[in-house]
């Protein structure tokens, strides 16, 4: 999935944190899964994050066969891309879903609506490309 709701900072420990919208086919893995992995990529690879993974489902669409990427296991656990510049590697440490209240800007919102969910991880591992 391509996402750019996230960030890195310190929380008793080097982490990064996320959001995503349980609609998204990449919220049941980070439900199930104890590890979430990060990656970025050179401009160069921007239309096929942009046109394919920021816009199609995993659900109806092979993205590995479409976008030619390549498959890689990381350690102690995850997935990514071997075409990744810098790949960091997280261990969930806490998750819980966001409020209304805290949506900026304030918005009105429909009973019911779903919220983003939030995830920290503990930064365990980087990979860089040289």
């Amino acid at each position: 999935m391509t996402a750019s709701w996230g960030g890195f900072g310190v929380w008793n420990k080097p982490v990064a944190f996320i959001l995503v919208h349980p609609k998204r086919y990449t919220y049941q893995f980070l439900e199930k899964e104890e590890y979430f992995t990060l990656s970025f990529y050179d401009e160069k690879y921007r239309p096929i994050l942009k046109d394919l993974f920021g816009t199609k489902s995993g659900r109806d669409t092979d993205k590995v066969k479409e976008s030619g990427f390549t498959p890689i296991k990381m350690k102690p656990a995850g997935m990514a891309y071997a075409e990744a510049r810098l790949i960091v590697v997280c261990k969930k440490v806490y998750a819980d879903k966001t409020q209304n209240e805290n949506r900026f800007p304030a918005k009105e919102t429909p009973e019911g609506a779903e919220f983003h969910k939030l995830y920290f991880g503990e930064i365990v591992s980087a990979w860089m490309k040289k």
